[in-house]
């Protein structure tokens, strides 16, 4: 009887330690098998920059590391008091991928978050049914079990990884383990490509105001250039309205001297008339220059032109004749008045 019981305890004794062997190489196995997939899923998430690229991969790897039926990406904003769904909102069975538009949700008011925020650590539901801080949406009555994973980078929390299953008790707290790993490696990623992110939309806006900043040195390069023909156009227009009073004073200075002595006296009225019409072109010039001026007050004065042409005809009318030139002109009647 005592072999028989010696027996038995050594068959039980080889027994436990096949199966302690087993459950050694099994628990090797599988963390194996997660190192792998975390050292996979960490390449393909630093390969790229592109936010809406990650998220699809953050989606698609994090299944290697815990199964789901379904799982989401939520980001917390720039108020840190709200989250939203990213673009690629959820993804379900089969790969399928659910794209609603942008939803935000108040941080305070889903308690999974909160805790989250306040722990730093992952938050696992066993039974959703049974919880009563669990917010049941009309589209997911089926989530039976959950579990979230904080995003932190420097010590802040960015975002959060979650996942669903349809079975009660699904989850465990090795499986909470898992998906904080995984977490952590994506939070590193995701905060690589919003500073990306960031840079590019800061160096699209400081192209649009280095093209703005062109157009407006551009079009004030225009008005310059065109400010500077108008004022050679002006030199030149006054130069010609200065040397005719001018022209015309020499002209019956030289015949008060040399011409005949019965027109001395119309000689000097058409002197006093040039040297008014002088004296009006100066003052003009300083009226121009006050136009700036904030207390200026311009005036401006209708008048007739045919009184205007005579008057130049006639200051004319001896200069022409003594150079035996016939001046010509025809007047249209009541021409309206200039301005």
């Amino acid at each position: 009887i005592m072999n028989a019981q010696g027996q038995i305890t050594h068959y039980v004794a080889v027994k436990e330690d096949i199966t302690d062997r087993k459950r050694l190489d099994t628990a090797e196995r599988e963390q194996r098998a997660l190192a792998e997939a975390l050292r996979d899923t960490a390449a393909a998430l630093n390969s790229t920059l592109h936010l809406a690229d990650l998220f699809e991969r953050i989606l698609d790897n994090v299944g290697r590391v815990v199964a789901h039926d379904t799982t989401s990406i939520m980001l917390i904003d720039s108020t840190r008091e709200t989250a939203y769904m990213t673009q690629a909102h959820e993804r379900g069975p089969a790969h399928s991928v659910q794209t609603h538009p942008l939803q935000r949700v108040a941080i305070r008011e889903l308690a999974t978050l909160q805790r989250m925020i306040e722990t730093g650590r992952p938050v696992l539901i066993p039974d959703t049914a049974a919880d009563p801080t669990w917010v049941v949406r009309a589209e997911a009555t089926w989530q039976r079990s959950y579990l979230g994973a904080p995003m932190i980078v420097q010590g802040q929390v960015m975002g959060f990884l979650n996942i669903n299953s349809a079975t009660p008790g699904f989850y465990t707290r090795e499986h909470a383990e898992r998906l904080q790993a995984f977490a952590d490696q994506a939070a590193v990623a995701l905060n690589n490509a919003l500073l990306y992110d960031q840079v590019q939309r800061n160096s699209a806006e400081l192209e649009q105001r280095v093209a703005q900043r062109t157009r407006e040195l551009t079009a004030a390069n225009e008005r310059l250039t065109e400010l500077d023909r108008l004022k050679d156009d002006f030199v030149s227009r006054i130069s010609h309205e200065l040397r005719t009073p001018l022209t015309s004073i020499r002209i019956y200075l030289e015949l008060l001297e040399h011409g005949k002595p019965e027109k001395q006296v119309k000689y000097k009225d058409i002197l006093n008339r040039e040297s008014v019409r002088l004296q009006m072109l100066i003052e003009d010039l300083l009226h121009i220059q006050r136009i700036g001026d904030d207390d200026y007050v311009g005036q401006i004065q209708a008048v007739k032109v045919n009184p205007l042409m005579m008057d130049l005809l006639a200051e004319r009318a001896d200069a022409a004749r003594d150079r035996q030139l016939n001046v010509c002109h025809d007047l249209t009647a009541e021409l309206p008045l200039a301005a």
